[in-house]
């Protein structure tokens, strides 16, 4: 009987300790899993990589996930959208992109603001033998522009070749030109007075701004982008060089007025002058300089009124004329095409190759070529 009792507490003993050891053993591999997630990947690596006779192992075998990423390769991003101006070729912001181009009518013996950051720059003889300039801009940041002067119709006439909307303090015409159709694409700014300021009652001053609320409230203009230039660009990284020298160019519009174009091999431009003195833009503090500058020889007529007299140029007609820059110059034609639209070839007649950057045009009198000097 002893003997039975002591067998059956052998064997509770025995049971006890076989539970024991035996929860030990589970909770000592479930905290040996929580420690190390990743234990099961050694024993993928060996699954997955055979061991040739010489010891060496061979290349893995991708996973299926390796395998998903090589048939879906990550897409790169859209590119960034580039800008570029028509008139200049270059590189501009998308808001600048987006401007309404703006040509003032300038005196350019007054001080000038805003000509300096101008895509397109264009001066015209006057019958007193002074000039009258056109500032093309399309740049945000302007707050003051001029000193603007009158406008006459063939000036005006140019936004039918390049576009935008042409801003004037009044109008100067004392001819009548049927041929010549503006009166949606100029701007009086005379007849907004909240849009224009005077200082020493002589300069007359706005701003894009200005103007902008002018335009707002005329709902005649038609305003529009730039349109086609009578140019092509040369491509990216070329230049094109011309056939003489241009390291000066003096146009003598008249005893009275004289424009000079000097080049700076530092900037690859060339530096404006006026009868000899350097013409600084005011808003910027720099010389008004220009990559590109054309000379274009136009028919004139001169008006005699009762009220006065009057230059008109001939801007449709066409002639021959020059094409300068980077130090050289090249003859070239200008003419009006079939689409109404201006043109400028070299003298076989294919259509310009110019560089890139802000362009400078002077429309001169055909009758005294020899008065243009380019050294």
């Amino acid at each position: 009987m002893k003997s039975s009792k002591s067998n059956n507490l052998y064997r509770l003993v025995s049971f006890i300790l076989i539970a024991v050891i035996l929860l030990c053993s589970v909770g000592f591999a479930a905290a040996n899993g929580e420690k190390n997630p990743d234990s099961g990947k050694d024993d993928d690596k060996v699954n997955n990589t055979d061991e040739n006779n010489d010891g060496t192992v061979n290349d893995k075998v991708p996973d299926d996930n390796q395998n998903n990423n090589n048939n879906n390769p990550e897409v790169p991003p859209d590119p960034k959208p580039v800008y570029t101006n028509p008139i200049t070729g270059l590189e501009v912001s998308e808001e600048e992109s987006k401007n309404t181009p703006l040509g003032f009518t300038l005196n350019p013996q007054n001080p000038l603001y805003g000509v300096s950051g101008s895509d397109l720059t264009i001066e015209f003889p006057k019958e007193d033998g002074k000039t009258i300039m056109l500032s093309y801009t399309t740049k945000t940041l302007l707050w003051k522009l001029g000193s603007l002067t009158s406008t006459r119709a063939f000036i005006s006439n140019m936004s039918n070749y390049f576009g935008g909307v042409i801003i004037s303090y009044g109008k100067d015409d004392i001819v009548s030109y049927p041929i010549w159709e503006v009166d949606k694409i100029q701007l009086d700014i005379s007849q907004y007075s909240e849009c224009y300021y005077k200082e020493n009652s002589l300069y007359i001053y706005t701003s894009r701004d200005m103007v902008m609320n002018a335009l707002k409230q005329n709902s005649d203009i038609h305003i529009s982008g730039y349109k086609q230039t009578p140019y092509d660009f040369v491509s990216e990284g070329n230049s094109v060089s011309g056939t003489s020298d241009a390291n000066s160019v003096i146009i003598s519009y008249s005893d009275v007025d004289q424009t000079e174009l000097y080049y700076s091999e530092k900037t690859n431009k060339y530096l404006y002058f006026k009868s000899g003195n350097r013409k600084i833009d005011m808003l910027s503090g720099e010389n008004i300089a220009f990559s590109n500058v054309f000379v274009l020889f136009a028919n004139t007529t001169t008006y005699e009124m009762s009220n006065g007299s009057e230059l008109v140029v001939d801007t449709e007609s066409g002639g021959l004329g020059y094409y300068i820059s980077n130090g050289k110059m090249t003859e070239i034609k200008w003419l009006k095409d079939e689409n109404n639209n201006l043109l400028f070839t070299d003298l076989s007649g294919e259509k310009l190759l110019i560089n890139r950057g802000n362009i400078y045009i002077s429309y001169f009198k055909a009758s005294c070529v020899n008065k243009v000097k380019v050294l």
